[in-house]
Formats: structure tokens, sequence, C-alpha cells
């Protein structure tokens, strides 16, 4: 069996509103220097329209990487995949109108072929409703539908920010329309929708995306099937390295008690990334 680690990361570069369009230094010096150095990456909210794009991406062919992207214009979120090259061989690279997900076929050296590939699910807009809950199933189910395409005789590897809503499914408002997401979009619409494709979800226990300390948004995930996975986890050691921007350590969100609500740690716009990395190994 041959082992390869991967990372997937929402950087937050395409909410970049501070006029600077630029990708943050944390990201760089981050994905070169991550340990065990990465087999297999997956960006999202990347943005290749931001100036130093082009810096970055000669980074990662420094570094030894290939590289794919979507082009999704000006300002707006690309899905950015890499692949190291003494690993891998890369051809028939796609991706789908109006969706933020793209797919690469790679071989490895002993002549095994899988397709890699990176999403996320487009928020739709902020208001937490079954509209904007529908609009993130059928953008899974597009997705799921493209790839089966491209991969039905492929072990298949997806990457990706699922924008899924709360994973603790316990728990249950007593607004009846707050629960709605459960069937419409949530880790269980996830799953039933996965495993008809043969596909299954992988998700670390704790803790969850966006806070160190238990929490219940886990929505970075890795769908796959023809794998084995192991050692899977949310990596926010990053932080420790950056005190002055993560002032809150590792956690993104935090409770104001004054307005009992959770708020955002890193400003909305800044273009910090404020997802942790997900991490792991799979073997083929």
């Amino acid at each position: 069996m041959n082992n390869y680690t991967f990372m997937e990361w929402n950087i937050n570069q395409a909410t970049n509103m501070s006029g600077e369009n630029l990708i943050s230094v944390i990201v760089p010096e981050t994905v070169t220097k991550v340990d065990p150095v990465p087999d297999l990456i997956c960006l999202v909210e990347y943005s290749r329209s931001c100036k130093n794009s082009d810096d970055f991406i000669a980074l990662l062919d420094q570094n030894g990487y290939g590289v794919c992207m979507t082009d999704n214009g000006d300002g707006m979120n690309d899905v950015l995949l890499a692949w190291r090259r003494s690993l891998f061989t890369a051809s028939d690279a796609a991706e789908s109108e109006d969706l933020e997900m793209l797919s690469v076929k790679l071989t490895d050296r002993t002549g095994y072929s899988f397709m890699f590939a990176g999403c996320r699910m487009r928020l739709g807009d902020y208001n937490c409703n079954e509209g904007t809950w529908k609009k993130r199933r059928m953008q899974f189910a597009r997705i799921l539908n493209s790839l089966n395409d491209r991969s039905t005789d492929l072990p298949l590897l997806l990457l990706g920010d699922f924008n899924n809503n709360r994973t603790n499914l316990n728990f249950l408002s007593k607004d009846k329309k707050k629960n709605a997401f459960i069937n419409l979009w949530s880790v269980k619409v996830v799953d039933r929708m996965a495993e008809e494709y043969g596909l299954k979800r992988y998700t670390p226990s704790q803790p969850s995306s966006i806070k160190a300390v238990e929490s219940i948004f886990q929505e970075d995930h890795l769908i796959c099937k023809g794998f084995s996975v192991r050692d899977i986890n949310y990596d926010r050691s990053f932080t420790k390295s950056y005190p002055d921007i993560y002032i809150n350590g590792e956690d993104f969100e935090v409770y104001d008690r004054i307005r009992r609500e959770s708020l955002w740690s890193i400003p909305f716009g800044s273009g910090i990334p404020d997802h942790a990395i997900l991490s792991g190994t799979v073997g083929i």
C-alpha cells in the first residue's frame, strides 16, 4: 500500500477587502513548513486574481509541486490543488461551471491512478434559511454527479469546506424552522448523498474547524472511496507563529458574554485564514 499525506485549508483569501488584494504571508509560510510535508494540497477560498498569486504558485513550483486552479473571476473564490511532482503525474484537470470545484487525475509511481478533487459549498448568502440550505445541497449533488462521471472506475479523494452548519444534530431549537437544516443540509445529508456514490466522509472527532475547544462546527471534511484513512486531524498550530494576529490563540470564534453570542475573532474581509488545516494520511 502507498501512503500519502494531505492538507486542506480554507485560507479566507477571496474575502480580502483590505484593498491590498494580497495572499497573507501566513499562507506561503505555513504551507511550506507543514510537518509532515503534504503530498497533496487543497486550498479553498483561494483567489487567483490576487496580486501575489503568481509568486505563490512559483513558490509551490520551487518546492516541487504541480498546480491547477479554477478561474472564477476577479474577487471570487477559487479552488487550488497541488501535488508533489516526484510522486505523481497529472492529467485531465477539469472544473465545473458555476461551482467551486476542481478535479485532476493523478497517477503515482507504481501506476495507481485516482481522482483528486477539492470543493467548497457556496454560502448563497449569510442568512441561514431553507433557501440557502437547499442551494448548498444542490451544489453538492452537481459535484457528486460530475465526479462520478469522471471517476466511475477510479478511487476518489475529495477535500473541502462543506459549510454544513452544526454537526451536533441532537440540538433542537424551540423554533422548529431553525431545525430544518438537519434534513436539508447537514452532515446527515452529506453522508446520505455521498453513500449513494459509494463514498464515505472522514472528519476529525474534535475539535472543530473553527475552535480549538469542543465545538459543534466541523465543516472541513475528507470524502473518498478506494482509500484507507488515518491520523485525520484539525491542525491550528500555525496560529502560534502569529500571536499578534491570532490574539485568541487557536480559536477563530469567541463568545461575547455581553452580547451573548459567538463572534469571529478574525475580522471579516481581512484575508487572514480562519479555519484549521485538515490533515491526515491516505493509503491506496
